[in-house]
């Protein structure tokens, strides 16, 4: 008799356990909910259980692993994607197909680029490059890495709230480019951008100079030399490390896209908390 009644108890907190969590998911008030909804939810079903003889605890983390969900407490904040290369290799235009893409999918995703030049220091910068003036080069290279601090602020806010950030060009430009002329040392040029936020993946769209060169508006402004181009795709390797992926840019657009977009992907997946800082040396946790 006790065993069938310690039988009838079980089967009872079982039935019971399969209607709760059920009905969290059917009800949606675990994934993809506030951590506010979430604590009242385990509130309600606790009050639930304690009324039906099972005062077993029941804990927010508990609750969102056994309905398959991998959130936390903490927002998951949102990947930084670089896309870099030569002139003319294509990255304004993959960047806003794949933003469109994204957007399409239902992804928050948003598209930066450096320089930016509708800010003051962008429109000395846009000057600059389209030769209506002349800067000393390490007066202007620290006006190129200015332009992409004074955005720091706005980056991170947007990562913060969860949302991807694409950005087309970025530190590694403004070093390769500074270092692709005389008397300019490629570790000087780092210095500057050091502690900018890193990002999570730098996608490198490979295009050779001979390639660039055959494509329209090629040589338009300053830097569109094929002999600072072949420097600038020098330097650009001496700065690759494992969070690059190359990709040919010259394959067909809509080839390069998907590959594109399948590294973006997998990136926003595997995104850590913590973002690190740009050539800053991480501290050995011993």
């Amino acid at each position: 008799m006790y065993n069938l009644v310690k039988f009838s108890r079980i089967t009872k907190r079982r039935c019971l356990q399969t209607m709760f969590f059920t009905d969290i998911q059917q009800r949606n008030k675990l994934n993809g909910s506030s951590s506010t909804d979430r604590v009242s939810a385990v509130h309600e079903y606790t009050v639930f259980f304690k009324r039906a003889g099972n005062t077993t605890n029941i804990h927010t983390t508990s609750c969102v692993n056994m309905t398959g969900s991998n959130e936390t407490n903490e927002k998951q904040r949102g990947a930084l994607i670089v896309l870099e290369g030569c002139d003319r290799a294509g990255k304004t235009t993959q960047a806003q197909k794949l933003i469109k893409s994204l957007t399409d999918d239902g992804i928050k995703i948003k598209f930066m680029r450096f320089p930016e030049r509708s800010t003051k220091i962008g429109r000395i910068i846009n000057q600059y490059l389209s030769c209506a003036d002349n800067l000393e080069d390490h007066a202007i290279h620290l006006l190129f890495s200015a332009n992409r601090w004074e955005l720091v602020a706005e980056l991170l806010e947007t990562l913060k709230e969860g949302t991807s950030v694409i950005i087309d060009r970025y530190a590694f430009s403004g070093v390769v480019f500074s270092a692709a002329k005389q008397g300019m040392a490629l570790e000087w040029c780092k210095q500057s951008d050091v502690g900018l936020p890193k990002p999570d993946k730098v996608l490198f769209l490979n295009l050779s100079p001979e390639e660039a060169r055959k494509r329209g508006d090629f040589g338009q402004e300053r830097y569109e030399k094929e002999e600072i181009q072949k420097k600038v795709h020098e330097y650009y390797m001496e700065l690759k490390d494992d969070s690059w992926k190359i990709i040919d840019a010259s394959k067909n657009m809509d080839v390069v896209q998907e590959e594109i977009k399948k590294e973006c992907l997998q990136t926003i997946k595997m995104t850590k908390q913590t973002l690190g800082k740009l050539w800053v040396v991480e501290e050995s946790s011993e």
